[in-house]
């Protein structure tokens, strides 16, 4: 052990038995001065934890946080113009602030010429300084404020606390900073409301977060929070709330919320998602780890046993145990222990404080050295250990919501929870909770820095295929899908597969999968997919979604090219149809598989065969292309051995064709006619979708002609299932989903519902008014036992219709322009 690290131990055990002592007189103590004090020393030991942790350029920094909000200088870091909001309270700063901005060149600056603070405290809060911290940790910072704020005052201090945030980022410090008045959390609606976004939970937890602050936050500068049980409000003291009654409608905000987080970091998601479980198990008189945490204080106890993160494990531990799920218990465990980031197997970790107590727990839990040594090196899993890891923490995670979904569905819900943030969290879990048949997963990383692999190879037979890793007796089964491009689609996604992997052929096997070049086709494919950020926009997930990117995929399945005898030279000279060539009318199209990138992030790959496999996927396809707001992104890939340039073309022209009449408007349908194979077919493009059917009286046509359009008029809509629809809430129809139409009119509000399947009911509500209709009908959707079993995530849209310049507009209903801007 080096002298550095024997200082920083010595000095640490030294402030700790220090503060034992001088606790000692305060014990038994009532006063208001001495929790202030017993607040601070634990205060002094969870500063202490947190600097043990870091790197000394990041000691440094943290104690720069206070400092940059005091100050409002166009030298430093943050400044966005004179009239920002700043100025910390008592904040005097120190010899570390001022010789820290020495080093980093700041100006000399006077800390005492701030003359009306605008912020009251600040504050650290999460996993710093307990045993979550880790090397990836974050740092969350409260500004709480006490000053009712103009918007321009708010918006321009949000700016100030993102460009410091950048600012620290460029020193590999994530920090996320929130302006929280000390009112919010006391009167419904007070303060400065701050959106649901990718780092804020809105309104979706309220009491539940507070309490979590108030276990684990480090006060950093200005007043300190009065954060012990029965706590009142005091001018020396910040005082928040009183989280000893959690209300038990906010336990389904705050679940839906950590399911979200889980989309990143499920390990960390889930180990508050089980919490919460386990509160709600106590329900009403339940056990707040803020509350032990001060308990162990009054006793004394400044030692790791009263870390909060660890009294988070041992409640979750005391909760499992009891009811003997030890299959959950096995994955927390997991999750506690990847989370502390402290690896037993190396030696050079036994300087970490929390290591003597994490070895002790994993000692009583049984563990073999080959189990720690593997989650040491999570960072080296493979693409099997990840899926089989992540599916793990699927599984709780989804039981965890279930649970509390079912002890939500007694009450009702939390009025804080604005419809809008209900609607973009449950829409953006399902997309990657609620699988569809067709779906490619995207692969959560976690710590994997890679899971590409060298040798792969797919086997099997059609509608059962497999991707194995490596070969021979080491080959391993990575995944399992009915069509080969669904497996091709699927290691190019996630990067198992790229233009390095050596696709080894099964020499063995009567497959006809040894013809087909999947170097070529990866190569391709990992070139054409562009899923970009998992981040998607609140208004994309409140409408229906649309196609960003499509691929055909041609002839992946069977290759009639192979079989062909003709000369391609030919048939570029004659302008042959691929589809219908030659006398014998052969369609050179077996198959297609189309993959798909939508406007919810959604992923899909569905494969279409036969004569008409070209107008069946133009036909799955249309309402997506007819949604997009802008030019979808197209591309084909050839598979065939023959015809490919030709092949490409024709497929390509028909698919843009395709995606230009599906925006057709007015009340006529586009036709066109298409030859394949001996057939010829009439397709038309209208709003409902393209549909095709087989011209009977072909003798007027000519296959070699060029392509022409025929306009013919809408039918009477009289019989037709949504007439009584207005057209603009028409073009919003999408299956799969339950749709709302409301339209505020004199006699009530005219209701318009369509269900999964595009049935249409009408009805005219007089009694509620349009929030409240909202909010039962939601209620109801998430509470039955139907959407219980389903868990919940797939709920109605709803919408306004309202009267344009000379036309009906649909509207997202309850959305804000901030909201329907942000990002997901």
């Amino acid at each position: 052990m080096s002298i550095f690290v024997k200082m920083r131990l010595w000095n640490f055990i030294a402030i700790s038995r220090t503060l034992l002592l001088q606790t000692t007189g305060l014990l038994n103590s009532t006063s208001l001065r001495d929790k202030i004090q017993l607040s601070a020393r634990l205060n002094r030991v969870r500063l202490a934890r947190a600097k043990a942790l870091m790197t000394p350029l990041q000691r440094q920094l943290l104690h720069l946080i206070p400092w940059l909000f005091h100050h409002n200088d166009p030298q430093l870091p943050g400044f966005n113009g004179p009239l920002t909001p700043h100025g910390v309270e008592a904040y005097m700063g120190g010899d570390i602030e001022d010789n820290v901005a020495k080093l980093l060149d700041f100006p000399a600056i006077n800390n005492n010429a701030q003359a009306a603070p605008a912020i009251a405290g600040v504050f650290a809060m999460g996993s710093t300084a307990t045993f979550g911290q880790n090397q990836q940790s974050d740092l969350d910072i409260w500004l709480v404020i006490e000053q009712e704020f103009t918007d321009t005052q708010t918006h321009a201090l949000m700016a100030k606390a993102r460009s410091i945030c950048q600012w620290y980022a460029e020193f590999q410090l994530e920090m996320n900073c929130y302006l929280v008045h000390a009112d919010q959390f006391i009167t419904k609606g007070s303060g400065q409301r701050q959106l649901l976004g990718k780092e804020h939970s809105g309104n979706v937890q309220h009491w539940l977060l507070l309490e979590e602050f108030y276990r684990n936050h480090i006060h950093l500068a200005g007043r300190p929070i009065a954060w012990w049980p029965n706590a009142s409000s005091d001018s020396s003291v910040l005082y928040l709330g009183d989280v000893s009654q959690l209300p038990a409608s906010e336990y389904f905000g705050a679940s839906l919320w950590q399911l979200y987080k889980g989309l990143v970091k499920p390990h960390k998601a889930l180990l508050k998602v089980m919490l919460l479980e386990a509160y709600a198990s106590q329900f009403p008189r339940t056990a707040l780890i803020s509350e032990q945490v001060w308990q162990g204080l009054t006793q004394g106890d400044f030692s790791s046993e009263t870390d909060p993160y660890l009294l988070l494990y041992l409640s979750i531990e005391k909760y499992l145990v009891k009811r003997e799920e030890h299959k959950r218990l096995e994955v927390v465990r997991r999750c506690f222990y990847l989370k502390c980031g402290v690896r037993l197997s190396d030696s050079q970790n036994s300087n970490d404080w929390r290591f003597h107590k994490i070895k002790s727990l994993v000692t009583s839990w049984g563990w073999h050295s080959d189990l720690i040594e593997l989650l040491d090196n999570c960072h080296q899993w493979d693409s099997v250990q990840l899926q089989w890891f992540n599916q793990q923490l699927n599984e709780v995670m989804l039981e965890c919501y279930q649970v509390l979904l079912q002890f939500a569905s007694c009450q009702q819900l939390n009025e804080r929870l604005r419809f809008s943030e209900l609607n973009m969290l449950s829409r953006k879990l399902s997309t990657y909770f609620v699988e569809s048949k067709h779906q490619i997963v995207k692969l959560n990383m976690l710590w994997s820095q890679s899971i590409w692999e060298q040798k792969l190879t797919i086997v099997g037979d059609p509608g059962k295929y497999q991707l194995w890793r490596g070969e021979g007796e080491h080959a391993q089964v990575v995944a399992r899908a009915e069509t080969k491009g669904a497996l091709l689609c699927w290691a190019c996604l996630n990067g198992v597969a790229d233009q390095r992997t050596l696709w080894v052929r099964q020499a063995h096997r009567s497959d006809p999968s040894v013809l087909i070049d999947y170097a070529r086709l990866c190569r391709e494919l990992v070139q054409t997919i562009k899923v970009g950020s998992n981040l998607i926009s609140g208004r994309d997930l409140s409408i229906p979604w649309y196609f960003k990117q499509l691929i055909f995929i041609l002839n992946l399945e069977d290759d009639p090219t192979a079989r062909w005898q003709g000369q391609e030279m030919m048939v570029d000279y004659t302008q042959g149809n691929v589809l219908s060539l030659g006398l014998a009318k052969q369609n050179m199209l077996a198959s297609i598989d189309v993959f798909s990138v939508n406007s919810w992030g959604e992923c899909h790959c569905v494969r279409y065969s036969g004569n008409s496999a070209i107008l069946q996927a133009l036909h799955k396809v249309s309402h997506g292309l007819r949604r997009a707001p802008k030019k979808v992104d197209i591309s084909v890939i050839c598979h065939s051995q023959r015809l490919k340039q030709q092949l490409s073309l024709a497929v390509n022209c028909i698919a843009q064709q395709a995606a230009r009449l599906s925006h057709h408007q007015g009340g006529t349908y586009l036709v066109r006619h298409l030859f394949i194979g001996p057939s010829c077919y009439k397709l038309t493009f209208g709003s409902d979708g393209m549909s095709y059917s087989i011209e009977p009286d072909i003798k007027h046509l000519d296959t070699q002609a060029q392509i022409k359009f025929e306009e013919i008029a809408r039918p009477n809509l009289g019989e037709q299932p949504l007439s009584v629809l207005p057209i603009a809430a028409r073009e919003m129809a999408s299956f799969g989903v339950v749709q709302y139409f409301l339209r505020e009119r004199e006699t009530g509000i005219y209701v318009f519902v369509l269900n999964e399947q595009n049935e249409l009911s009408h009805y005219v509500e007089s009694n509620l008014d349009m929030v409240t209709l909202v909010r039962n009908i939601s209620s109801e959707s998430i509470f039955e036992d139907k959407a219980i079993a389903a868990l919940g995530f797939n709920l109605p849209q709803f919408y306004s219709l309202e009267q344009g310049d000379g036309e009906l507009a649909v509207l997202p209903f309850g959305f804000s322009s901030a909201e329907l801007n942000g990002q997901f």
